[in-house]
């Protein structure tokens, strides 16, 4: 099959290749490693990729979804693997936790704990989540979020200097108002990415292009 690099010329041709590899690799580049494999064990199970809570338009599709419901049913937790091309340790993936607030009678009057934790993406939590997550790597936080069509968003960049380029991202939906059904108390959202080729603003491009399941109520208000 012919190279469609050779069927296109100038910067307009570079940046629709850059984008049709986003966040992954083609079906026939073999060359990255295999993702690090995810043990269905502690309450994680398998799932479809259909059955995603997210999904990046500008991915391809998840390698593997897995899911861990919490306190009978009011926390799902959902973690999907993408490709990866480069040889930096860890997942490229799409992470989603999602608090229901159950609004029959009778759950009301259960004591559970259903609201999302208030300090999961503080300086000092997602400090930490970039310690654990790029070891070997000066992560330095935006001071400026960017915005999705789910509102804004945090996100972190990591480079060795000539090498591979890996961005972290933390959204917590509940902060933007109207955003979210009445039967859901929060929908946070993280995703890493790491590629050898792609910069951090082409990996924040795919992040951007984030959709969440109609399924879910939650409407998105579109790119400011």
């Amino acid at each position: 099959m012919a190279d469609p690099a050779k069927r296109m010329r100038g910067r307009g041709a570079m940046l629709f290749i850059a984008a049709t590899l986003m966040l992954g690799a083609c079906a026939s580049d073999r060359d990255g490693p295999s993702p690090t494999p995810i043990m269905e064990a502690g309450g994680w199970s398998r799932v479809s990729p259909l059955e995603a809570l997210s999904r990046l338009a500008a991915a391809p599709d998840p390698l593997l979804v897995v899911q861990m419901e919490a306190k009978n049913g009011s926390e799902l937790h959902q973690r999907s693997v993408l490709p990866n091309r480069s040889v930096e340790p860890g997942q490229n993936r799409l992470e989603v936790d999602l608090w229901l607030r159950r609004t029959d009678s009778l759950w009301a009057l259960a004591d559970l704990q259903v609201e999302p934790p208030r300090q999961r993406f503080s300086q000092e939590t997602v400090e930490a989540l970039l310690a654990k997550e790029f070891p070997d790597l000066d992560a330095r936080i935006s001071a400026v979020p960017r915005r999705n069509a789910y509102g804004r968003y945090g996100f972190a960049v990591a480079r060795r200097p000539l090498g591979v380029s890996c961005i972290f991202t933390w959204q917590r939906l509940q902060d933007e108002t109207g955003l979210l059904p009445r039967h859901i108390a929060g929908f946070d959202i993280t995703f890493r990415a790491c590629d050898p080729v792609l910069g951090p603003e082409d990996l924040l491009a795919g992040y951007d292009t984030l959709q969440i399941r109609p399924e879910t109520g939650v409407v998105g208000y579109g790119y400011r």
